[in-house]
């Protein structure tokens, strides 16, 4: 556990998330990674990167830090990941599963056997009672609405037609209770959509924003 709460340390104290990288996870994040990592810091943030950049990786980082940053708070602390499609949804499920599986640190004690849950919706109980959700945004998120959350990854919903309706009305309202709350987007451009018109208020309002290239990886 010191050797987790060093690397916190690092990232929380100065946005370095190398050692979390070298020591907790053993997986380490390419250059352009660790630049959205390291700066997405904000209540909102945007990563637009091309196909294969990554970006699953990085959600389930992101997840996982918060999960062991409030490890105290046991069962009040969940996280959500929100997809157009359940099978989207799940793909950071698997990738925070594998990441998990591949520590040396975190195997050992973060889950176990009864942690992984498909129906009614995918979903990690970690052993501290907290929840990672996975969800769709399929009838304007109703699914989402009365909980609240740590941590929000909002993953390849480009094309969402009431995609500004979710982030106003459900997403937003439930990022009230950590100080340290925040939603991530990300998503391949789709052109000049309701995701680009995001983008460019968050990049507006003081957010970060990132793109990316398929070569990058």
């Amino acid at each position: 556990m010191n050797v987790i709460a060093y690397c916190l340390k690092q990232i929380n104290e100065k946005n370095d998330w190398l050692a979390f990288d070298d020591l907790v996870l053993g997986h380490y994040s390419h250059d352009m990674q660790l630049r959205w990592l390291s700066k997405s810091v904000y209540r909102e943030n945007v990563l637009h990167p091309g196909n294969g950049w990554g970006k699953t990786d990085v959600f389930a980082k992101k997840h996982l830090k918060n999960i062991l940053f409030h490890l105290l708070d046991g069962s009040k602390y969940r996280t959500l990941n929100v997809a157009i499609t359940s099978e989207q949804s799940e793909l950071v499920m698997e990738r925070i599963i594998g990441l998990i599986n591949g520590s040396v640190i975190l195997k050992s004690w973060l889950i176990d056997k009864n942690s992984i849950t498909k129906f009614p919706y995918p979903k990690i109980r970690y052993t501290n009672g907290a929840i990672s959700e996975f969800k769709t945004s399929k009838h304007k998120g109703e699914s989402i609405e009365g909980k609240e959350y740590g941590y929000i990854s909002v993953d390849e919903i480009a094309l969402e037609t009431h995609l500004e309706f979710l982030r106003d009305k459900i997403l937003l309202p439930r990022i009230r209770k950590w100080k340290d709350s925040q939603i991530d987007f990300g998503a391949t451009p789709k052109g000049l959509n309701a995701y680009y018109r995001i983008f460019v208020d968050i990049k507006r309002k003081g957010g970060y924003v990132q793109g990316g290239s398929s070569y990058d990886n």
